[in-house]
């Protein structure tokens, strides 16, 4: 028997079927499956779909192949997602007003060009009146 219930009502153990073009509602082992892919573009950035099985081929891939990201033993959902987690991270990044290494250098460079520039405008300019 199957029923139907939102995304926020899943807990983890909940299995779910899920069937072509269905957006996956958590993160999920992949119990049963015949020509299952995953469009794992929001994740990963590759075109292609990702294949799925319920045998897990390589346990130390960033994205197994017996997984579903945010499809079907619920094991995350919402921020404990793989896509939740990404944007956890990405809002902890540091603000954008902090320098890193690279604005600093780059912030030397013009000053020092900037000075010596003047030195130049001053000097070519007491020349010219000069003469």
């Amino acid at each position: 028997m199957s029923d139907y219930l939102p995304a926020h009502d899943l807990v983890v153990g909940d299995v779910v079927l899920v069937k072509m073009g269905d957006v996956v509602p958590a993160d999920m082992v992949v119990l049963e499956a015949m020509d299952l892919t995953a469009n794992e573009a929001v994740l990963t950035g590759e075109s292609t779909e990702a294949s799925k099985s319920a045998e897990l081929k390589d346990a130390e891939a960033p994205f197994r192949s017996n997984m579903l990201y945010s499809g079907t033993e619920v094991t995350d959902t919402g921020m404990r997602t793989q896509v939740g987690l990404i944007a956890k991270r990405l809002g902890q990044r540091k603000s954008v007003t902090e320098k890193n290494p690279l604005m600093v250098s780059v912030n030397k460079l013009a000053t020092r060009l900037a000075g010596v520039l003047g030195i130049v405008i001053l000097v070519a300019t007491a020349l010219a009146f000069k003469t």
